[in-house]
């Protein structure tokens, strides 16, 4: 159970680290790469697995609402690439089995 916490936290750690790591972007070469660059990207996805089912499931909301609060702040904030790449967060349940968690 420790280890699911210290993963658990490990990544909302990674996750508001890569948030601290912003900045502007340099000026592009041309008009045309310009234009193109200022589109929408496609959303980063990240994963969790929790325990949804099995004995350990009492810790499944804290975990979910934990990361999904964060992911939420994260995008409010203006995602990445200046607001053009948001945050999608993924839920699998690894139903306290430790080769489901391996497979999820």
């Amino acid at each position: 159970m420790r280890i699911r916490l210290l993963v658990t936290a490990a990544t909302l750690a990674a996750l508001v680290i890569t948030a601290c790591g912003g900045g502007t972007a340099a000026p592009s070469a041309s008009a045309g790469a310009s234009a193109t660059a200022a589109g929408p990207l496609p959303d980063v996805k990240i994963g969790l697995a929790t325990s949804k089912s099995g004995a350990a499931n009492f810790y499944n909301p804290q975990q979910t609402q934990g990361a999904q609060l964060a992911v939420d702040q994260f995008n409010a904030t203006g995602g990445f690439q200046g607001g053009r790449q948001k945050i999608q967060l993924i839920v699998e349940d690894d139903g306290s089995v430790r080769d489901q968690g391996i497979t999820v």
